[in-house]
């Protein structure tokens, strides 16, 4: 009997600390629900000033400046509306061109991205055979849709009427032809779908020639910058490096690289006509000056001496450097007077400084003891003069 009196007694003393259990939990959960309802029920103050900035669209055309050898136009270009501009022009001879820059600037608040753009009238089939327009950005990048103009930011555009190098002369039109052309960008508000302008890069050098490495030091367009080539940032560091390594102050000039994504696109000798110099030859004129050299040549190309198939004229059975007649204008404009062009090569002379252009591609500049060069294969480096 007395052990199931302790048996009913275990029973009791389990049951009540079950429900003291029970009562504990009860209790945290009241207490919990008591908060939460005094956390719900508590007032929210949120004191301060909210302010909305005006939003302001402005996207425009400013600074337009016609390029030197252009042709005089019918109608000078101008910008007739924001985004647009409008100019006549004819042209008169194979060579004749029409070009502009113009700069496309954003003081709005809103980033803008290109929506689409255009050039009116669009030519015919016939016309197409030996005129073009081509529209760049001033650097020759692509312009393309989606590409931003962010807010406070400016683009610098080149627009360009002419005939088409190397076209097939019987193509041409037997009378002169008057063209009034509308030039146009269409821009809208960026959103997540706009893109960064694929600008270049420049970077300047001035690898000298040295037998014993591959290619001899030669910078090639379409490749990278070899390494072991040192690599400057900007002009007068390359300058200053020349003449360091040469031990010639007088030098003037060095090799400029644009590059997209480490891949050289061009190369250029740049060279520099200081005031002093300018002064001791009329006609010259003080500045900075950068002429391109062009990879005509193609050793895997059909065509008369391995010309690439888009720089041989079949009239003329030469390799023509698409930038011979612009380096020619800008040779004109450092050396005045002081050149001379024939059938394939444009000479300048004036302070001890030579430069020749070459219809085939090449360029090369030199003064009594240094010279560099960018050959018609595409290959750039500098040397001494041993002419």
């Amino acid at each position: 009997m007395a052990f199931k009196r302790r048996l009913k007694f275990d029973k009791r003393i389990r049951f009540q600390k079950k429900m003291n259990i029970i009562y504990i939990l009860l209790f945290i959960v009241l207490a919990s629900t008591g908060i939460g309802y005094a956390y719900i029920k508590s007032n929210l103050n949120i004191n301060g000033t909210a302010n909305v900035t005006a939003a302001r669209w402005d996207v425009h055309f400013t600074n337009l400046n016609v390029t030197t050898g252009s042709v005089t136009p019918t109608t000078a270009a101008s910008i007739t509306n924001p985004t647009t501009v409008t100019f006549a022009a004819t042209l008169d001879e194979p060579n004749d061109f029409y070009e502009f820059t113009v700069d496309v600037i954003n003081t709005g608040t809103m980033d803008a991205m290109i929506d689409s753009f255009s050039i009116s009238p669009t030519l015919t089939t016939a016309q197409k055979k030996y005129l073009e327009y081509t529209v760049t950005y001033s650097d020759e990048t692509t312009i393309d849709d989606k590409q931003e103009l962010k807010a406070g930011t400016t683009e610098s555009l080149k627009v360009r009427f002419s005939y088409i190098e190397n076209s097939d002369k019987t193509n041409y039109p037997t009378e002169n032809q008057t063209f009034t052309i509308a030039f146009t960008m269409n821009y809208t508000q960026a959103d997540n779908t706009a893109v960064e302008v694929p600008h270049p890069t420049y970077m300047y050098t001035i690898n000298m020639y040295d037998d014993i490495p591959p290619n001899y030091n030669r910078v090639f367009i379409g490749q990278a910058i070899p390494n072991g080539i040192t690599q400057y940032n900007n002009a007068s560091e390359a300058l200053a490096a020349f003449r360091l390594e040469t031990g010639d102050n007088d030098i003037s000039f060095y090799l400029k690289h644009m590059l997209r994504e480490g891949i050289v696109e061009a190369s250029y000798i740049e060279f520099v006509i200081t005031p002093a110099m300018a002064n001791e030859s009329i006609g010259v004129t003080a500045g900075t000056y950068a002429i391109r050299g062009f990879d005509t040549r193609d050793l895997n190309s059909p065509s008369t001496n391995y010309c690439k198939e888009e720089c041989y004229n079949s009239t003329t059975g030469k390799c023509v450097n698409p930038y011979f007649e612009s380096n020619n204008e800008i040779l004109t404009r450092a050396f005045g007077s002081h050149c001379l062009l024939n059938d394939e090569t444009y000479y300048c002379n004036a302070n001890g400084l030579t430069v020749f252009n070459y219809i085939d591609g090449a360029v090369i500049i030199f003064d009594e003891l240094w010279l560099c060069n960018v050959t018609d294969f595409g290959g750039s480096n500098c040397n001494v003069n041993i002419a």
